[in-house]
């Protein structure tokens, strides 16, 4: 008798699914990690509109030029500020200025009235009331000092003011300050150097004095400087005395 050969145990049919799992697994892990999917999109933030409300500018009062007058006298002055409006009225005092015309926003022009001695206000009135003072901003005094003519004098080849051409400026500063007139500054030289040279230096002199004028109040509208190098000597001659005399600014205070 052949013995009858045991029969091996028949492998499941199932064996292949714990394989096929590890596969899946592997694949969704490398695709993982070389994952080429769109990030998340930031979320959009928008912007708060801000509205910008417009700044609005008051009526004010800030200067007046000139600030000085002589009594009894009338003269042309123009106000100074801000949100003038066509037809505002203007006051010197409790009296009102004479044919005021509104440049522009910022700028009266006007007649001061003949008025007696005194520090008074001065007063802008817009059409709908609003109304804005300058206090004691104008000086109306008895008698004003003669400036209509001053002669200063310049070192040789200098163009700075030497310590008595300021104390003489100083003296008269105050009638510069209140004329209402243009005032003209004309520097000269004497003989020495060139025509251009001494047009060129006469014109420094002269801008010296001007600024001089104007850093002490005198208002620059009013302020012309010209130069006539040798052309106008005061002195004929040719040494230093007439040198010295001819080296020089002339001061014109006129209508």
């Amino acid at each position: 008798m052949i013995p009858s050969l045991a029969r091996a145990p028949s492998r499941s049919r199932l064996w292949y699914l714990p394989l096929i799992a590890v596969f899946l697994l592997g694949a969704a892990d490398t695709k993982k990690k070389g994952c080429s999917c769109k990030p998340d999109e930031e979320p959009v933030v928008e912007e708060a509109v801000v509205e910008v409300q417009p700044v609005e500018v008051q009526l004010q009062v800030t200067s007046i030029d000139p600030a000085r007058g002589e009594a009894g006298q009338r003269f042309d002055a123009r106000v100074y500020g801000s949100a003038f409006q066509a037809g505002a009225h203007v006051h010197i005092g409790d009296l009102q200025a004479l044919g005021p015309r509104v440049v522009d926003e910022n700028t009266i022009a006007l007649s001061v009235p003949a008025m007696d001695e005194g520090t008074y206000d001065v007063i802008v009135t817009n059409p709908g009331g609003d109304r804005a003072t300058l206090r004691r901003g104008m000086r109306i005094e008895s008698t004003l000092p003669d400036c209509s003519f001053l002669r200063v004098y310049f070192e040789f080849d200098q163009a700075s003011l030497v310590t008595d051409a300021t104390g003489a400026l100083d003296g008269l500063m105050e009638c510069y300050q209140s004329t209402h007139s243009r005032i003209t500054v004309e520097g000269h030289c004497d003989e020495r150097g060139t025509v251009e040279y001494n047009l060129a230096l006469g014109q420094r002199r002269a801008v010296t004095v001007e600024r001089y004028l104007a850093t002490h109040g005198v208002s620059s509208s009013r302020l012309e400087s010209v130069s006539y190098g040798e052309e106008r000597p005061v002195d004929p001659g040719h040494n230093d005395s007439a040198w010295a005399h001819n080296r020089r600014v002339d001061i014109y205070v006129g209508n």
